[in-house]
């Protein structure tokens, strides 16, 4: 739930019972505008009359200017749009200015929805037969603002617009107009709007109540530079994020932290398509499951695309097959691999599972190389050779299950048609491309490969074959090192809701997936894709103005959340953990360590190289009482935690193990309780 939403709701629920007449501000209040701020409709105008062949270059610019003369020239309070346009035409001849006006007008309407959380407070004061106002200081027509309110879905109002009766909210005279207009009484007036000035003090000034509704983009942080195609995509993560009541967590965090990744991702897939004049398109489990839903939804609004295929694969199904197109040694490398850099544990049981041995069989072998029992860890180089050794005595066997498992594989790619392509086109997260070398070595076709980045040890033999989204062949490096510094949180995001592949089985001919059992990440997951698609819903409107978008824009979001590690979303993903390694592993690690600070403190060098290892690397949550924080000698300013009582300052103590993200996390609090 969107806690914070559900509690200013009540508030705004409480103050309309208490009041007889209720007033709203317009824009950013009532109604949002999907770019981030108002002048961005100026740039989307340009673009428009550029697209149509008009010659008006700096429009946003002249446009900005001609406003800022009008208002100066004018004697009014406010001005309108007539008058900006008229001042607008000194600057500019040979341009039909009213086709452009009209322009701007549809671009407002088009770019301008309700706010669905003020439509809620509106609709329960209009049930509670309030008088309602709408009360804007702008320069846009009234005619224009009523009926875009109508199409909206508010009725029964009046609708006051300062430049159509020259009086401002921000001078106090709009009010004084209302109030000395209709049988209105101060002391049961509420009045709801973003501005502090003009919708708050102004007004408190004059005797009216008021709640200040602070704008949506001033609740979140907002890069300073940033083009319009990111205006658009992060407004629109805004607005629905910030007005949606049933929304947790990590459905907030596919729409606003991760969704334009996928976004940028499934358009520059599809430029690919139409560049290179694809029939096929085959997006691979289940890294390539967002990216395959958001493809077919965007063929709704792209013509002539091929429909995309979803094809269950994992590294275990379709590289350990390929050892029997590997030499022996290679073959071996790969059976006993694993990553001890993400903390990843491998025991004999589990790499014989993996290959399809059955360990029973063979209990008097695995002493005599060695090891004492099936649930030995290999945790050395030494006892790998020696794993190595073992397997390569069983190597007559582990061929035969392999070419068997091969078979099965190329009659799960024949009843999927992708053998009826002479080239076949995959689409997956990438990295180095084992899976791609694996389909191009058991079909012998030609195999190219879409992914959101290919590094430089991309495989010899299909290195001419790969593209790369966010980096290819490591180039650029910086995108490179920030993705494979934290491949596991990328690995993460594009996980499918279901288990992974651990195994085709054929079923009378017909070839079914069998899946593991997946750990409790998968919840989560639902919800991020949830977030993801909806997302994706809101895109579609805005597809030509924003597909588009730089790489750049869609990866620095959830660049600057990996690295700002702030405590609530350590403390969400402190819950996660899953496996890394390869088939039915059992072994899982964590995104994040919890720890007491007690034990920090006396062993902290270890801590935080073991947090190194975290799927979210170096993310660490250090806990304890305010007691354990001054035994601990750690700076913090205590004075603010006298502000909770016991049961609160306990539990918000919690941080990480730097102190001073923790006091910022305390600060909010103590800012929003305050309110």
């Amino acid at each position: 739930m969107n806690t914070n939403l559900e509690e200013e709701m009540k508030v705004l629920y409480n103050l309309v019972d208490q009041h007889q007449t209720v007033s709203f501000d317009v824009y950013d209040t009532a109604v949002l505008r999907n770019v981030l701020y108002p002048i961005d409709i100026f740039e989307i105008v340009q673009r428009k009359i550029s697209g149509e062949g008009i010659v008006f270059n700096n429009f946003k610019e002249l446009r900005i200017k001609s406003e800022e003369a009008a208002r100066i020239a004018s004697s009014k309070e406010d001005i309108s749009i007539d008058e900006i346009y008229l001042k607008l035409k000194t600057y500019v001849k040979n341009v039909d200015l009213e086709y452009i006006k009209k322009i701007e007008l549809d671009t407002e309407t088009e770019f301008t929805i309700a706010n669905s959380m003020m439509k809620k407070i509106y609709n329960y004061a209009l049930s509670k037969g309030k008088s309602l106002y709408f009360i804007s200081d702008m320069y846009l027509p009234q005619t224009f603002i009523y009926e875009l309110l109508v199409n909206l879905g508010y009725k029964d109002f009046k609708l006051f617009v300062s430049n159509e009766v020259e009086k401002c909210k921000g001078t106090g005279s709009l009010y004084h107009y209302i109030y000395e207009m209709g049988d209105i009484d101060k002391k049961s007036w509420l009045h709801i709007g973003d501005n502090y000035i003009s919708d708050c003090k102004v007004a408190m000034n004059f005797g009216i109540n008021t709640y200040y509704y602070k704008a949506l983009r001033e609740r979140n942080i907002v890069r300073g530079s940033y083009s319009i195609e990111y205006s658009i995509m992060k407004a629109i993560q805004i607005n629905e994020v910030g007005t949606s009541g049933k929304i947790d967590y990590w459905e907030k965090f596919g729409i606003y932290t991760v969704s334009s990744i996928f976004w940028g991702f499934t358009n520059w897939l599809i430029r690919n398509v139409q560049k290179n004049d694809l029939d096929n398109l085959h997006f691979l489990s289940r890294d390539g499951y967002i990216p395959y839903k958001i493809y077919e939804k965007l063929r709704d609004v792209i013509l002539d695309l091929p429909p995309g295929k979803y094809l269950h694969a994992s590294r275990r199904v379709y590289q350990l097959p390929n050892i029997l197109n590997m030499n022996r040694q290679d073959a071996l490398d790969l059976l006993t691999a694993f990553n001890p850099a993400l903390g990843q544990k491998i025991t004999l049981d589990e790499i014989f599972n993996n290959i399809g041995l059955d360990i029973d069989k063979y209990s008097v072998l695995i002493y005599e190389y060695g090891f004492s029992s099936i649930k030995d860890e290999i945790k050395s180089e030494m006892q790998r050779e020696k794993m190595k050794k073992l397997l390569d005595r069983l190597y007559p066997e582990v061929i035969r299950i392999f070419e068997r498992e091969k078979e099965i594989l190329i009659k799960y790619l024949n009843q999927n048609k992708v053998l009826d392509f002479e080239e076949i086109n995959i689409v997956d997260i990438g990295w180095r491309g084992s899976t791609h070398k694996a389909i191009k070595d058991i079909t012998g076709k030609k195999v190219v490969g879409y992914y959101l980045g290919t590094t430089d040890n991309v495989y010899a033999d299909i290195k001419s074959n790969v593209e790369g989204y966010a980096f290819k062949l490591g180039k650029p490096r910086e995108y490179q090192k920030t993705i494979m510094d934290n491949v596991m949180m990328f690995e993460f995001i594009f996980s499918a809701p279901q288990g992974s592949l651990i195994k085709l089985e054929d079923n009378e001919g017909i070839i079914i997936p069998r899946f593991k059992q997946e750990d409790k990440s998968q919840n989560h997951l639902v919800q991020i894709e949830k977030g993801i698609i909806k997302a994706t819903d809101l895109y579609k409107k805005y597809y030509p103005y924003i597909k588009n978008i730089e790489v750049s824009e869609c990866l620095n979001d959830y660049f600057e959340f990996i690295n700002r590690k702030d405590y609530d979303d350590l403390m969400e993903f402190s819950h996660l953990s899953t496996s890394v390694g390869i088939g039915d592993t059992q072994d899982t690690q964590s995104f994040v360590t919890s720890v007491n600070l007690k034990h920090y403190v006396n062993h902290k060098r270890q801590f935080n190289l073991d947090a190194g290892k975290n799927l979210w690397k170096n993310a660490l949550i250090v806990y304890g009482s305010v007691e354990d924080v001054k035994k601990g000698r750690i700076q913090v300013h205590f004075e603010v935690f006298y502000k909770f009582d016991w049961f609160i300052r306990e539990r918000i103590i919690k941080g990480i193990r730097n102190p001073g993200k923790v006091y910022k996390y305390i600060s909010r609090k103590l800012r929003k309780w305050s309110r």
